[in-house]
C-alpha cells in the first residue's frame, strides 16, 4: 500500500527525493537477489520512472532513480536509448536526457561511430543545438575517441558550416573554440607542430 502511495506521489511531483529514496530502499534487496523477481521489479520501476518523466522530462530525481534501476542490469539498454531519443525528439536541449544517454552509452561500452552519427544528425537538424555539440566534444575527448590532427580538421570543416550558416549563433563557436584549444594544448592530440600551425592559420583566415 505504501509503495502504491509513493508511486502516486512521484507522479504528482517527480522531484520528491525522499520518496524515490524510500522506493530504492524497498527495491534494493529484491534486485540484489536477482532472477525473475528482479527483472519484474525493474520493469515495474522503470514504468514508474517513465510516468514521472512524462510529467517532468527535466526531473533530476526521476533520471537519477532510473539510472539506479538500470545500473542493476535487469533491463534492455537498447530500450533506454530508444526512450531517451524520444525525449530528445520532444526537447533537443534537454541536458538531463543528453547526460542520461551518455550514462547508458557508458554502460553499453562506447560506440564512437554511433554517437558521432547521432550527434551529427541532431546538429544538422539544428546547428544551434549546444547540447549536441557538447555531446560530440565529450565523445571525441574520451581516451577511446581517437582525437588526432586529421579528426580535428574534419571537425573544423563540419563546424565551419554552422559558423557560415549563422555567424551570430554561439553554439558552433563554442565547439570551434574547444577544437582549437585541443589543438593548441595538444596533450592528447597527435599532430606535428608544422601541421598545427597550418591548421590554425587556416582558421584565422576563416575568422577574418
Amino acid at each position: 500500500a505504501l509503495l502504491k502511495m509513493s508511486e502516486k506521489l512521484v507522479q504528482m511531483n517527480p522531484e520528491m527525493y525522499t520518496v524515490w529514496n524510500y522506493r530504492r530502499a524497498h527495491l534494493a534487496p529484491i534486485l540484489s537477489r536477482g532472477g525473475d523477481e528482479a527483472v519484474d521489479a525493474s520493469t515495474r520501476e522503470l514504468a514508474v520512472a517513465e510516468a514521472a518523466l512524462m510529467q517532468n522530462p527535466k526531473s533530476y530525481a526521476a533520471f537519477h532513480h532510473r539510472k539506479w534501476v538500470v545500473s542493476a542490469g535487469f533491463c534492455s539498454l537498447e530500450r533506454e536509448l530508444a526512450l531517451v531519443e524520444a525525449l530528445l525528439e520532444a526537447d533537443e536541449r534537454n541536458f538531463h536526457g543528453w547526460g542520461y544517454r551518455r550514462a547508458i552509452v557508458g554502460m553499453m561500452g562506447l560506440d564512437r561511430g554511433r554517437e558521432l552519427a547521432y550527434s551529427r544528425r541532431k546538429i544538422e537538424d539544428n546547428f544551434s543545438n549546444y547540447s549536441a555539440w557538447h555531446h560530440r566534444s565529450v565523445v571525441l575527448g574520451l581516451p577511446a575517441g581517437g582525437l588526432t590532427g586529421a579528426v580535428i580538421e574534419e571537425e573544423l570543416a563540419f563546424v565551419r558550416q554552422a559558423c557560415y550558416t549563422d555567424p551570430r549563433d554561439q553554439s558552433g563557436w563554442f565547439y570551434h573554440r574547444w577544437l582549437t584549444g585541443k589543438l593548441l594544448v595538444a596533450e592528447d592530440v597527435r599532430v606535428a607542430e608544422a601541421e598545427k600551425a597550418r591548421i590554425l592559420r587556416f582558421e584565422i583566415d576563416m575568422c577574418r
